[in-house]
């Protein structure tokens, strides 16, 4: 439904905002060896993975995890 897209919109966003402030305090402290190497994004709606593990495809639009882009 509508609202079940907009909670996960909403929580994606969320994930988004820890994800940011993680690399950007090891950016700071002029560490990121704890930062995941690749990043996978979904080009459809920008959902952002740390790790498709478990993830067929994005939660957020449907698009198949084998569309996502890989950075890193």
């Amino acid at each position: 439904s509508e609202m079940c897209i907009r909670d996960r919109a909403t929580e994606a966003e969320k994930e988004h905002a820890e994800f940011y402030a993680a690399a950007l305090q090891a950016l700071e402290n002029g560490d990121t060896s704890a930062l995941p190497g690749q990043y996978w994004i979904c080009l459809v709606c920008g959902d952002t993975f740390k790790s498709l593990e478990g993830v067929e495809a994005c939660p957020l639009c449907g698009t198949k995890a084998e569309k996502f882009l890989v950075i890193g």
